[in-house]
C-alpha cells in the first residue's frame, strides 16, 4: 500500500475509533413515563433504534413508570441540562396533568424544553370478545343502568381524558382502574375484568387481531382509514367526545439551544425514515416530526383548550 493511502486509511480509522469512543462515553438516556408494551414505549424504542443506526448516537430507553410521568419527568430534572437525557412523553405529560393534580411535582414551561413531536394517534373504544356490547350505543345504554369499570394506562393519561368525557356526555355511570401502562390494562380487558378502555392500536393491535378484544368506536370526528367501517364515538351516541393522542420528545430546561436543533434534526430524520413512518401508520400512528417552536405551540395550545374540559370534568388529583 502506498505510503498516501496508507496514512489516509490510518487517519479515517483513527476518526471512527474517536467518533465510536465518544459515543459510548456519553450515552443519551430517553425516559419514558410507561411499562414496556404501550404507545409511548414502541415509539421510544424505535426512536432510540433509529438515532442508533442512522444518526450514530447511543441511546437507551430507561422506563420510569408511575405517577402520572411524574417519576420519568422528576429523574429528568435531576439531570444535567445539557441533551444527555431526554424524556419522551404523551399529551397527558406535556399539557393535560397542569389541570389534573393539585400539586403537580413540575412544572412544563419551567422545566421541560421541547424538542420534537413524534407522532399522533387517535383512540378507540376497546370492549373484550365476549362483551356483550355490540354497539357503543350498547355500551351507553348499559352504562346509564348500573355502574361500569373502565381502565386506562393510568391517572391524567389521554385514555383517563376521553373515558370521563364519555361519562359527560352521556350521563353513564363508570369505575376508573387506573394501571401502571397500557399493557395490564388490556390483559385485563381482554380477560374480561374490564367493560372497556380508550386505547390507540399502537398498543392494542396485537390482541385485536388475535381476537381477544375488538373495537366499538373512534374518539375521531371522522371514521379511521385503517377502520371506515368502525363508527365515531359521536356517530354511536356520544358526540363531542373527541380525543387523539400524541407523543413527543423534550430535554431539561436550560439544555443550550444548539443542542436543542441538533437533537431537533436528528429525530427528526430518524422519525421520517420510509420503513418508520410505515411501522406505524400500520398500527395508526401518524409520524408527526415538527420544529422545536411548533412542538412548543401544540403544548401551549391543547393546555388551554383542554383546561376548561378538565374543570368541567372535574379530575382532581394528588
Amino acid at each position: 500500500m502506498q505510503p498516501f493511502f496508507r496514512r489516509a486509511f490510518l487517519s479515517i480509522g483513527l476518526t471512527a475509533a474517536l467518533v465510536a469512543s465518544a459515543q459510548t462515553a456519553n450515552p443519551i438516556t430517553l425516559l419514558e413515563p410507561f411499562p414496556p408494551g404501550g404507545a409511548t414505549d414502541q415509539l421510544a424504542r424505535v426512536v432510540a433504534q433509529k438515532l442508533t443506526e442512522q444518526q450514530g448516537l447511543v441511546v437507551n430507553v430507561d422506563n420510569r413508570p408511575g405517577g402520572g410521568s411524574q417519576i420519568a419527568v422528576n429523574v429528568l430534572r435531576q439531570a444535567p441540562a445539557d441533551g444527555s437525557t431526554l424524556f419522551m412523553g404523551d399529551i397527558g405529560a406535556f399539557s393535560l396533568n397542569r389541570h389534573l393534580y393539585r400539586k403537580l411535582s413540575y412544572n412544563v414551561d419551567a422545566d421541560l424544553q421541547p424538542i420534537s413531536l413524534v407522532g399522533k394517534a387517535p383512540l378507540f373504544v376497546m370492549v373484550p370478545k365476549g362483551s356483550p356490547f355490540q354497539s357503543l350505543g350498547d355500551l351507553i345504554a348499559a352504562g346509564r343502568n348500573g355502574e361500569l369499570s373502565y381502565g386506562s394506562p393510568g391517572v391524567g393519561t389521554g385514555a383517563h381524558v376521553a373515558a370521563e368525557m364519555l361519562r359527560a356526555r352521556t350521563g353513564i355511570k363508570l369505575n376508573h382502574v387506573p394501571y401502571r401502562g397500557a399493557a395490564p390494562a388490556l390483559v385485563d380487558l381482554a380477560g374480561g375484568q374490564l367493560a372497556f378502555v380508550f386505547d390507540p392500536l399502537a398498543s392494542s393491535g396485537p390482541l385485536l387481531k388475535d381476537g381477544r378484544i375488538r373495537p366499538l368506536a373512534v374518539a375521531t370526528p371522522q371514521r379511521s382509514k385503517l377502520m371506515p367501517d368502525l363508527p365515531t364515538v359521536a356517530e354511536g351516541g356520544a358526540p363531542g367526545v373527541n380525543f387523539v393522542a400524541w407523543f413527543g420528545i423534550a430535554a431539561k430546561a436550560g439544555t443550550p439551544p444548539d443542542v436543542v436543533q441538533r437533537l431537533n434534526r436528528q429525530i427528526g430524520e430518524a422519525i421520517s425514515s420510509p420503513d418508520v413512518v410505515k411501522r406505524f401508520a400500520d398500527i395508526g400512528i401518524e409520524i408527526a416530526p415538527s420544529s422545536v417552536e411548533g412542538f412548543g405551540q401544540l403544548i401551549k395550545a391543547d393546555a388551554l383548550a383542554y383546561e376548561p374540559v378538565i374543570k368541567a370534568l372535574d379530575i382532581n388529583l394528588d
